[in-house]
């Protein structure tokens, strides 16, 4: 590190072979070392460059604009780490961009590599969705058309740190494998069977980024069967299609992630029926969701009994008692949420007498899809 005593070598002579050797090793080593020394050197010029070592531990850049030294970049000896001066001004003084797209970079400093990078949007998006979880449904709801059919509302889904954005109603049919577009099939595999719970899945196609919908018999997106589905990926399980004995669509009217159904559903019906497990012909099997049900005691005169919906053994989540001296019917509604394979469990039981039991379901919370208060 140097600075010259004169920078130059004599120009007129004479001068001795050691004078010309000595100025110019001089001049040379302080090109060398960038002029390097505790002040600015005394030979600079407007537009020399030259590194200050006044502060320990650091090197520091500097430009003579031929009145004051402009600082351009601090080096920290030991980490390596640069620092460039007037950055943040830089950046404040850029041109706004007020809509940034996914293809726009961030430079960011590789830890792994000791370099600089460029980071794209659309990356960085992915990347803290999967450290945050991030997932979003916004309108995407079902609506019946046909025993085969059902359309699919207007909306955007967030999944894996990409919004798929849904601008046009899509109607698909569940008796046919996967056609993108309105009118085309939407399963993933095989055919419409009965007594199912079909989970829908948005997916995205890798090359243009248009969304379409899939209907699976598998609730965990990567389990979809992916034979249909050549240039596309599954986003995520957004609403839930269920199919009768019958083999048809059996009507909800969604809102949110509720489902209302247009008739209620007989479950059981019975005298009495022992503890036990049952998975309810309107409610989705696969997944928890909240049932909504509704629970009849009709008791004989004198007789009592009591009616049971759980999701567990254990406290009754919904219970109906009814203890009469002349004949009555009691009614009662609530919620009781099923287990993750959709199960509930239920009792009816006489303690005197005689009398008669159900259970109805009139429709359930999805509440596991990922809209924010269900909307």
């Amino acid at each position: 590190m140097s600075q010259a005593a004169i920078f130059s070598v004599p120009v007129v002579g004479p001068a001795s072979p050691s004078t010309m050797a000595a100025r110019t090793d001089d001049s040379l080593r302080a090109l060398l070392s960038g002029h390097s020394g505790a002040s600015r050197p005394s030979y600079a010029v407007d537009g020399t460059f030259w590194v200050s070592t006044a502060t320990p531990g650091q090197r520091k850049l500097y430009l003579y604009d031929g009145s004051d030294d402009i600082l351009l970049m601090a080096l920290d000896i030991a980490s390596g780490a640069v620092i460039f001066s007037g950055l943040g001004a830089a950046i404040d003084g850029a041109v706004t961009k007020p809509v940034p797209v996914g293809a726009d970079k961030l430079g960011l400093w590789d830890s792994v590599s000791g370099d600089a990078r460029g980071l794209v949007l659309d990356d960085l998006a992915t990347w803290l969705a999967s450290i945050t979880g991030q997932t979003k449904v916004s309108g995407c709801e079902t609506v019946y058309v046909s025993t085969t059919t059902i359309q699919m509302k207007t909306g955007y889904v967030f999944f894996n740190g990409r919004r798929t954005t849904f601008a046009v109603a899509l109607t698909k049919a569940l008796n046919a494998t996967f056609v993108a577009g309105g009118a085309g099939g939407m399963l993933d595999i095989g055919a419409m069977a009965a007594s199912k719970t079909y989970f829908i899945h948005a997916v995205r196609n890798v090359a243009t980024g248009a969304g379409d919908w899939v209907a699976s018999l598998q609730s965990d997106p990567a389990l979809v069967n992916m034979t249909n589905l050549t240039g596309w990926n599954v986003e995520g399980r957004v609403n839930v299609v269920l199919t009768t004995s019958g083999n048809v669509i059996r009507q909800y009217v969604q809102d949110g992630n509720e489902y209302r159904i247009t008739t209620a559903v007989t479950e059981l019906s019975a005298g009495s029926w022992a503890a036990n497990d049952f998975q309810f012909t309107a409610i989705p099997a696969g997944i928890s969701t909240e049932a909504y049900l509704v629970l009849i005691n009709g008791q004989n005169p004198n007789s009592a009994g009591v009616v049971i919906v759980s999701t567990d053994t254990g406290t009754a989540i919904l219970q109906l008692s009814v203890n009469v001296v002349s004949s009555h019917e009691s009614r009662v509604s609530g919620r009781v949420r099923s287990r993750p394979t959709g199960v509930l469990r239920s009792q009816a039981a006489e303690t005197v007498g005689s009398g008669s039991f159900a259970v109805l379901t009139t429709g359930f919370n999805d509440y596991t899809a990922p809209r924010p208060n269900g909307a």
